[in-house]
């Protein structure tokens, strides 16, 4: 599976906060845990904070949804307020695309192992070519009445975004799987009636990369995880 990284990043590990009185503590980056989201719980990371002797003195929990959202005021379990630097969010976000890519696992992906992984959105977990199980068909046909649904293509109702045609008109694209012979595969954003994708999607987590890349003038790249 492809995921946007970022390449050569050196984090500033010093944490920063609003008191004197922590300065002398760091971030375990080596430590990072994840925990995956689910229906009854949120997408998170949790960073010991370590002090000079490489004990742990509190944590960063840190909910992925306030990663996205470029949070970089936050609070300690301890009560302290920390600030996030741009080379740390990148460092973070960096590592939650790598075990999000982990938890979307390989191979034929089912409903079941959807739903396992924590994933917020079919299209985090599911990468243009991946075969798809029966199961994860039916969903698809049940959440929304269908878009397009006949021999071989499935498109799921409600369009997904839009984007622009060989014509440069904007038109709305729509989820879309494919047979190929006995086996469904996911396609990806195409337009209607249509199995060739136009528009690929972009996580909330990659928008924030990309856009604190910009500014520190990093290099970010999809590459195989």
């Amino acid at each position: 599976m492809k995921r946007l990284m970022i390449i050569g990043l050196w984090p500033d590990d010093t944490v920063k906060y609003c008191t004197e009185k922590c300065d002398c503590r760091r971030y375990a980056f080596d430590r990072i845990l994840y925990h995956k989201g689910g229906r009854a719980a949120r997408e998170r990371i949790c960073i010991p904070v370590v002090d000079r002797s490489g004990a742990v003195t509190t944590y960063l929990d840190l909910p992925v949804l306030f990663l996205e959202a470029n949070a970089v005021y936050l609070h300690l379990d301890d009560g302290s307020d920390v600030f996030l630097s741009d080379t740390q969010m990148l460092l973070i976000a960096n590592e939650v695309e790598r075990l999000r890519a982990e938890a979307a696992g390989t191979g034929l992906k089912t409903l079941g192992k959807w739903f396992e992984s924590g994933l917020p959105t079919a299209e985090d977990y599911l990468e243009p070519g991946d075969e798809v199980d029966a199961d994860l068909i039916g969903y698809f046909l049940d959440v929304l009445p269908p878009r397009t649904n006949r021999a071989g293509l499935l498109q799921v109702g409600g369009e997904i975004s839009t984007a622009k045609d060989a014509n440069g008109h904007w038109r709305p694209t729509y989820l879309t799987f494919k047979r190929q012979g006995s086996t469904w595969r996911y396609a990806g954003r195409c337009f209607e009636c249509s199995a060739e994708p136009v528009q690929k999607y972009q996580s909330p987590l990659e928008r924030m990369m990309l856009t604190r890349c910009k500014l520190l003038g990093c290099i970010a790249q999809e590459v195989e995880v």
